[in-house]
């Protein structure tokens, strides 16, 4: 998930799902205007993209309560269980 300004951008890499909503017109997040071609979207991507091979992170959820694990899979954050490396 990336916020800029008044757009927030989300890409669910498990489901490979993605989410653009501006805030000030939508700010409870009811209309997804993603659009592959969207230049917003796109300028997010790229942005997220960049953020996450900067900073070379890998999640790890070991110390994650196995009910909050179900629900964050459950919402497409996380894959199965046993997808999960390392």
């Amino acid at each position: 998930t990336l916020t800029i300004g008044t757009w927030k951008y989300i890409h669910r890499p498990v489901t490979g799902d993605h989410e653009l909503y501006e805030l000030t017109a939508d700010p409870y997040e009811e209309r997804n205007v993603f659009a592959a071609d969207h230049p917003r979207a796109l300028a997010l991507r790229r942005e997220l993209e960049r953020m996450s091979s900067i900073s070379g992170l890998r999640l790890s959820t070991d110390d994650v309560d196995p009910s909050q694990r179900d629900e964050l899979e459950a919402l497409g954050y996380l894959g199965p269980e046993e997808d999960e490396g390392d």
